[in-house]
C-alpha cells in the first residue's frame, strides 16, 4: 500500500510515519509538509510545500492509489481518548489495507483494527 501523510512533523503524524516505515504492508510514504520531518528512509518521499493551496509540482505526485492519512492530535485525543498513538497508527494502516468497516470509525473500531 502507498500512503500520503500530512502532519508528519507533529506528535501523531510522527507516530503514524514511524509505523508506516516499519510496516511491511506499506511500500511507499509520501509525506507532504511545510517543513521536513528530519527522517530519511528508502520508503519515504518528502516534498515540501509552502502553501497547501498551491501544490505546484507536488500535485502530480498525489495520484496513483494512495491512502490519505491526516494526523491531527487534538481530534484523535478528543474522539479517541486513551488510545495509544501506536495503536491509532496501526489502525489507520489496517483500515487502508482491509477497508474501514464503516464510514465513521469509533474507538471500538480503531481498537479492533489495531489488533489485526
Amino acid at each position: 500500500m502507498k500512503v500520503i501523510l500530512t502532519g508528519a512533523t507533529g506528535m501523531v503524524g510522527e507516530g503514524v510515519l514511524l509505523e508506516c516505515l516499519e510496516s511491511p504492508l506499506v511500500q511507499r510514504v509520501l509525506s507532504v509538509s511545510r517543513r521536513s520531518c528530519g527522517r530519511t528512509h528508502e520508503k519515504l518521499t518528502e516534498p515540501l510545500v509552502a502553501d497547501f493551496r498551491e501544490l505546484g509540482s507536488v500535485e502530480a505526485e498525489l495520484t496513483g492509489g494512495y491512502f490519505l492519512v491526516r494526523a491531527l492530535y487534538p481530534v484523535l485525543n478528543l474522539f479517541f481518548p486513551g488510545m495509544a498513538l501506536r495503536d491509532v497508527a496501526r489502525a489507520m494502516i489496517n483500515a487502508a489495507r482491509l477497508g474501514a468497516p464503516k464510514p465513521v470509525l469509533e474507538v471500538a473500531d480503531l481498537r479492533e483494527l489495531a489488533a489485526r
